[in-house]
């Protein structure tokens, strides 16, 4: 069993009697080549003790007199022996002020579940050590002279295809051969993903928290597929032993101490979960489907979907007419859906009202000649959606329950009807914040953004991109 994720932090839920506990995540990063930077600019990492998401702070010093612009893109930060392997899927252009010093969140995931996160605040390996992964090509096959060891009896396949990859690999020792098919494995466990959350072909624990049941199941999947890839296996038995131990963890019981019903509860929460992991490695086309299982109660639909490449927009957050806070963001398909707001005005206190306006949105948007969206489908009278301003229609989660899929310790206040302004292109939310919290108990706010495709072959298809916005309090 991997000893490794002892101290990972799993998930328990216990609404009413039914106890229903899951995991959390791990993450992994790995390239082709260096990575490139300005003259004059100097680049440091530190951990966050972070598996998953915010795995990393780089600190970018610039001493010229210039300003300059980073495209880092995917990267892999490899292991130094002791610590995680992280990959990064995307990772968006940063702008660095002339003479100045910022500070920049970098979110993946790992590639090695027998290892601990680097710990918060311990530097990284060094830039010069990371490594850019190129495209994995289509004609690709491992070859033995790469570090490649036959295995005939390897679940993968070679990511996004019908053939058997029949082999493993040493990540640590030959990260600039597993780079490529890592990145591969993990973007295709992403899409695959979100398509079958999209489509409503997931039910699992999490399902009243898709931000976490995205993460775990993304994860766990990779932890699966970067296992075998090693080597190694990640097994039901595995996964089995780390959520009992989590939830004596977590609760100070053991799991003989519960009856029937709650350990019932518990192994078929562990079940579903395990074919769900499954059922999304099949799909993704990273994992062989064995013979005589099923996965998935109803078929997974593979009809191309119009997709959100990516979503931009620019927020406001005012108390009163004083601004407290403002932020430019960027999210695409394969990163972080939840972004962090750091309000770093003293004078809101908790119970405060602010404003969120959200304006310069900008959807890009692609799909198949021949896709049918299955989540929007077009209107039967045909042209744009009349009851959306600005082209954009956003859905905002206004649940009223402490914990929720869309919200949490704050309340919508202003009606829907009076969010959009005159020229429709700017949104604005009212919110009510019942208190602060810290960490992963933050306030959050989540919006679905829809949007016709403007390709000529997705005329009457819609795309849509979800973001939830996570507020936090300096302690300024």
């Amino acid at each position: 069993m991997p000893q490794s994720i002892q101290n990972q932090p799993f998930l328990a839920l216990i609404p009413g009697s039914a106890l229903l506990i899951l995991l959390l995540t791990l993450c992994p990063l790995i390239s082709t080549a260096q990575v490139d930077k300005p003259d004059g600019v100097s680049i440091s990492a530190k951990g966050t003790g972070r598996t998953t998401g915010h795995i990393a702070d780089l600190i970018i010093r610039n001493t010229s007199d210039t300003p300059h612009h980073l495209d880092l893109g995917p990267l892999f930060i490899p292991s130094t022996g002791k610590y995680q392997p992280y990959i990064t899927v995307e990772t968006p252009g940063i702008a660095i002020p002339a003479a100045g010093t910022i500070t920049v969140p970098l979110e993946g995931y790992c590639a090695d579940i027998h290892k601990a996160p680097v710990p918060n605040g311990l530097t990284m390996i060094p830039l010069e050590e990371w490594v850019r992964p190129a495209p994995l090509p289509h004609t690709w096959k491992p070859l033995k002279d790469l570090g490649w060891q036959e295995a005939r009896l390897s679940p993968l396949l070679i990511p996004g295809t019908d053939r058997d990859l029949g082999h493993t690999l040493d990540i640590n020792a030959h990260p600039k051969e597993a780079a490529p098919v890592l990145l591969q494995a993990i973007r295709q466990i992403i899409t695959a993903a979100d398509l079958l959350m999209e489509n409503d072909l997931i039910r699992t624990p999490f399902h009243g928290n898709p931000e976490k049941e995205r993460e775990a199941i993304i994860q766990q999947t990779f932890w699966i597929f970067a296992s075998a890839l090693a080597g190694d296996t990640y097994t039901l038995e595995d996964f089995t032993d780390q959520t009992h131990t989590q939830f004596e963890t977590n609760t100070g019981r053991p799991v003989d101490s519960l009856n029937e019903d709650q350990e019932a509860d518990l192994e078929t929460g562990i079940a579903s979960f395990w074919g769900t992991f499954q059922a999304t490695g099949v799909e993704a086309k990273v994992l062989r489907q064995e013979p005589g299982i099923v996965y998935q109660e109803r078929p997974i639909s593979t009809t191309p979907q119009c997709a959100c490449d990516s979503l931009s927009i620019s927020l406001r957050i005012l108390d009163g007419d004083r601004e407290v806070g403002t932020e430019s963001m960027t999210v695409t398909r394969f990163t972080q859906r939840s972004q962090d707001l750091t309000i770093n005005d003293p004078a809101v206190e908790e119970n405060s009202d602010l404003r969120i306006e959200i304006s310069g949105i900008t959807m890009s948007c692609s799909c198949g000649a021949d896709a049918i969206c299955t989540a929007y489908p077009p209107k039967r009278t045909g042209g744009p959606d009349t009851d959306k301003p600005g082209q954009v229609r956003i859905r905002t989660g206004e649940n009223e329950d402490e914990v929720t899929d869309d919200n949490f310790q704050c309340t919508l206040t202003n009606d829907a009807d009076d969010r959009w302004d005159a020229e429709g292109t700017t949104y604005s939310m009212d919110l009510h914040f019942a208190k602060f919290g810290k960490h992963d108990s933050d306030p959050f706010q989540c919006l679905q953004f829809t949007a016709w495709c403007a390709q000529d072959e997705c005329k009457r298809k819609r795309c849509n991109q979800k973001i939830c916005l996570r507020f936090s309090w300096s302690d300024e």
